[in-house]
């Protein structure tokens, strides 16, 4: 955030269940309008009349439902047109949910995430997070939370410049759905990004 901070008044999310705040709650986890219902608020909290918003995961996902206002530019990471988490992956993370502990299970969720090489402080910090949530908590969220959704439509109305991030490893949302992202912003210009 120390690079955005620079040249934007710059202003970390704490999304519900995540960080700081307080455990995810069912009525949170199947309402991801909710999420997005908070960050409209504190838009208006801060006066914020626009807001360039930066969003991975969830954090896409949740900026995306409710474009355009009051968004700004959008850059969205580790995010798609759909929630399809592929049937192996949501496989593997069910079992390990009832078969094994938290720890355990939201180490397999960070690794599946990010590159194999990516760095362990980062594969930390993501099973940091997942960690601190309730197991059938974590299990609605992927049964039911993340069910049916689609941001298809609101996005065709975006009207700022945006970026879509994918990386070449992610196996959760694959490269060619962050392409069907990238497609449906009218504002937007591709760029690929290579590993050096």
């Amino acid at each position: 955030m120390g690079a955005f901070a620079c040249f934007r008044r710059v202003t970390g999310v704490d999304l519900r269940g995540f960080g700081r705040s307080e455990k995810l709650t069912y009525e949170d986890v199947c309402r991801i309008r909710r999420f997005t219902d908070d960050i409209i608020a504190l838009a208006k909290d801060l006066d914020a009349e626009k807001v360039d918003f930066l969003g991975t995961s969830r954090g896409g996902f949740t900026v995306a439902q409710r474009a355009p206002a009051p968004w700004g530019r959008l850059i969205l990471g580790h995010t798609g047109p759909k929630i399809s988490i592929p049937a192996d992956i949501m496989k593997k993370r069910l079992r390990e949910l009832t078969e094994t502990v938290m720890d355990t299970f939201s180490a397999i969720v960070a690794r599946q995430t990010l590159s194999p090489d990516a760095d362990p402080i980062l594969i930390g910090r993501i099973a940091d997070m997942i960690v601190r949530n309730d197991p059938m908590i974590y299990r609605r969220i992927l049964l039911e939370g993340l069910s049916n959704f689609d941001v298809t439509d609101p996005l065709k109305s975006v009207a700022r410049h945006s970026l879509v991030l994918t990386g070449q490893y992610e196996k959760v949302i694959p490269p060619f759905e962050g392409k069907e992202l990238a497609c449906l912003l009218p504002n937007i210009a591709p760029v690929r990004l290579c590993p050096t």
